[in-house]
């Protein structure tokens, strides 16, 4: 190869490598294969393939480009594994991010399912530095969908939880199966920050924020330490004992209160429902006046509470 030519080709190489370490975006007339990655432009968060622990599936997801130990905060298909790197993303003529394997080029694995009169330059996705993966109209700049409203086990800085009830979506967290299965608990939710790691799991809340010298996330908040530290969780009467492995459940009555539900408390081990008076016949405390004095009773631990919007003020 001669010079010119030689100089032409490593010209071209360059600006290749300078276009896709840089790429945070994906037309409708693209592609991104298992290798390939979307970065944000400032380079916060990077979209790609990945296999998590020891798994050899493949998910394609969204982890911070700047942390050293790789901290996955969304999956799009957690419940439907691709076997090998045979994974393709892209749009299709409805508008659709679609997921798809080479191995079945015809049943998407994942999609956004929804619905738009798409042309050659109109539906754009694009991986933001805030970790949100947002599909829109390139015409009228409107969001077609967005990651966002679509959390999987971590919530990042804003991102809304909950009902929506102007619009009926509902956002809600759920955590991983194991680390090496994103696949959904139901029993157990997660969320994170990027500089504040939130873990959820019906009524776990920990933060831990990232520590750069050390190489890893610290835990800088838990809660709760035992299950009596979720509010209400022995329902309306209902008592919380820390110490309760000689009875096998942590909920009990007030005195002269028998739960709401039976079975719930006693097969289902829920107290959610919380107790009701006893029946005149069934206690000995009706009709008299007085205290009762109720031993191992948990009340709230506030030594260490503070208001949120101390940590907004202060930029954590």
């Amino acid at each position: 190869m001669d010079f010119p030519k030689l100089f032409l080709h490593s010209s071209l190489l360059v600006l290749h490598f300078a276009f896709s370490s840089s790429k945070d975006t994906i037309t409708i007339n693209q592609t991104i294969h298992d290798g390939d990655f979307l970065i944000s432009r400032e380079n916060n968060f990077a979209l790609g393939f990945f296999s998590p622990g020891s798994s050899r599936f493949r998910y394609l997801g969204i982890w911070y480009r700047k942390v050293r130990e790789q901290t996955v905060v969304w999956v799009a298909n957690r419940d439907d594994p691709i076997n090998g790197s045979s994974g393709v993303l892209s749009i299709d003529q409805y508008g659709n991010l679609v997921l798809h394997s080479y191995h079945n080029l015809k049943v998407p694995v994942w999609s956004t399912n929804v619905s738009v009169e798409a042309t050659d330059t109109c539906v754009v996705a694009q991986l933001l530095d805030t970790g949100n993966l947002v599909l829109f109209d390139d015409r009228s700049k409107s969001t077609v969908w967005e990651s966002f409203d679509h959390p999987t086990d971590t919530m990042l800085p804003g991102m809304k939880l909950g009902l929506d009830r102007r619009t009926g979506m509902n956002r809600f967290l759920i955590s991983w199966r194991s680390a090496a299965d994103p696949e959904l608990e139901t029993s157990h939710f997660r969320s994170t920050q990027k500089d504040h790691h939130r873990s959820l799991s019906i009524g776990d809340f920990l933060r831990i924020i990232w520590q750069e010298k050390d190489g890893k996330w610290n835990e800088f908040q838990s809660t709760p330490k035992s299950p009596c530290d979720p509010y209400g969780h022995c329902g309306t009467y209902g008592i919380c004992d820390p110490d309760f492995l000689s009875r096998r459940f942590e909920c009990d009555c007030l005195p002269g209160y028998e739960p709401k539900s039976p079975r719930d408390w006693h097969i289902l081990k829920d107290a959610s429902g919380g107790c009701v008076r006893k029946r005149l016949e069934s206690t000995s405390l009706c009709g008299q006046e007085g205290f009762v004095k109720v031993a191992n009773v948990k009340v709230p631990d506030t030594s260490a509470a503070v208001w949120e919007h101390e940590y907004e003020s202060k930029g954590l």
